[in-house]
């Protein structure tokens, strides 16, 4: 776990709220969206691609997105954004994205006790591609802003 100071980010994202258990093609059909949407921007990402979730009993608000060297205007679901720059706290899980929670208990237990406290939700940024990697391979950066 470290501490980086991160300067602030253009993205395009697409904000949903959906059941948890659809929460894996939601990804998929926001990535894929995205990735022709950059496409036909003639851009192409700046960076790996990321996701921040809200749990709210049985659903769910997930914003996916892929950082852009400069803003884009967006085009219906698709808005541009910013990835806030600042001071965050990072930790790096190595496994399945199903034990992803261990690594957010860690990182907020840290950031406590460095006598920060978080100033935003935290964001997952995805180093490995699921399609082409094993779950116990996978690289997932948890990354969240703090004061």
């Amino acid at each position: 776990m470290e501490i980086t100071d991160l300067p602030s980010q253009p993205v395009v994202a697409i904000k949903v709220s959906a059941p948890r258990e659809k929460m894996a093609d939601e990804i998929r059909r926001i990535y894929t969206a995205l990735a022709a949407y950059m496409q036909a921007q003639g851009v192409e990402a700046a960076g790996p691609p990321y996701a921040s979730f809200q749990f709210v009993g049985d659903q769910m608000t997930l914003d996916a997105g892929f950082p852009v060297a400069e803003a884009l205007p967006g085009e219906g679901e698709i808005v541009a954004g910013e990835l806030p720059g600042g001071k965050h706290a990072v930790s790096l899980h190595v496994g399945p994205f199903d034990q992803v929670g261990e690594t957010y208990e860690a990182l907020f237990r840290w950031i406590a006790e460095q006598g920060l406290r978080p100033a935003g939700g935290p964001r997952e940024v995805y180093l490995t591609d699921p399609q082409s990697t094993t779950p116990d391979q996978l690289r997932t950066e948890v990354v969240c802003l703090v004061r």
